[in-house]
């Protein structure tokens, strides 16, 4: 992947993020009589006819409205936990595949020592720390995930359904690009996997953010409990 495709490709996904943000933070969510639309529903439409195709003409950002946008419960907490499988796995290969053999220290022994926090340490290491930070977002949006899948059975909205597919994304490309960093190494097929990590990192800032979001309009359904006078005594 060149240059200015790789560009074109992450000015497309921050066009896409800002218009997942904006579907996100406008102020009415409400569907509509048939035939009426709102002032916000004819600026979004018109803002997205109007959008742009990055300059190189090859990478289009995607129609989405938040409408489209659709995941049941009991799909999120079976991805979550497919996921946390996965979590534990390659966690468990880290320690033990990667820091306890000479793997790392074999694939990146003719590579200059990294620079952090102004000291110099060998890129092994190095390496080996960014799989484990890898493994650390992905277990904790796994969990997040087992949250928005419970919320979702209680009471389900598009924007819980944004939250988890947002957390799915994010671990692909944030985890997922760190992985194939440290074990493929850092321009494996050609692609700069360490300018991947943000478009997840992306994602899952928007997650987080429809989870807020969600949480702040969710309806208290749940029943309150009375104490009567002799209980309280």
């Amino acid at each position: 992947m060149n240059g200015p495709i790789l560009r074109s490709v992450m000015t497309s996904t921050r066009l896409f993020s800002a218009r997942l943000l904006l579907q996100i933070l406008k102020p009415d969510f409400r569907e509509h009589e048939p035939g009426s639309r709102s002032v916000t529903t004819r600026r979004t439409t018109a803002s997205l006819k109007t959008a742009k195709i990055a300059k190189d003409k090859v990478w289009f950002t995607p129609n989405i409205q938040l409408q489209d946008v659709t995941m049941s419960g009991k799909t999120c907490l079976c991805l979550a936990s497919f996921l946390g499988f996965l979590a534990v796995f390659l966690g468990a290969f880290g320690a033990h595949g990667l820091k306890d053999t000479p793997y790392l220290a074999k694939k990146y022994a003719d590579m200059p020592p990294k620079i952090v926090a102004g000291h110099p340490i060998p890129a092994a290491y190095k390496y080996a720390q960014d799989f484990e930070t890898g493994v650390e977002y992905h277990i904790t949006h796994v969990l997040a995930m087992l949250a928005t899948g419970l919320l979702m059975l209680h009471q389900p909205s598009r924007l819980l359904s944004l939250a988890a597919l947002c957390f799915v994304g994010g671990i692909v490309f944030f985890s997922g690009s760190l992985y194939i960093l440290v074990i493929a190494g850092p321009r494996w097929l050609g692609i700069p996997w360490g300018m991947v990590a943000p478009l997840g990192g992306t994602l899952q800032l928007i997650g987080w953010l429809s989870l807020m979001t969600a949480t702040f309009r969710l309806k208290n359904n749940l029943p309150t409990m009375k104490t009567s006078s002799k209980d309280a005594a």
